[in-house]
């Protein structure tokens, strides 16, 4: 990582079988670099472009995709802003 470049790392998202449903809304700007936690099932675009690193494979979302987690990933997902967007707005379920 180059010294410009921020990482953000996010604790085990609230899962619990009576609010399954429950989602977390981020903003990232372009520079930063986010670990999803293992319990996320889900990313989704709101707006701007993400990429996402997942299973060694890199694939961009554009808004209104969404990759799904799978449980059984050996490891978390890696997200940024890709360099044809200013800031990524996104949610994790």
């Amino acid at each position: 990582m180059s010294s410009d470049t921020m990482s953000i790392s996010l604790g085990e998202l609230a899962h619990d079988s009576a609010h399954s449903d429950r989602s977390l809304r981020l903003t990232m700007v372009r520079g930063e670099v986010l670990r999803v936690p293992k319990s996320a099932r889900k990313l989704r675009v709101l707006s701007g472009q993400a990429w996402v690193s997942f299973e060694g494979k890199d694939i961009i979302l554009d808004r209104g995709e969404s990759l799904m987690l799978p449980r059984s990933a050996r490891h978390e997902a890696i997200v940024s802003v890709t360099e044809h967007a200013d800031a990524l707005f996104f949610e994790l379920e």
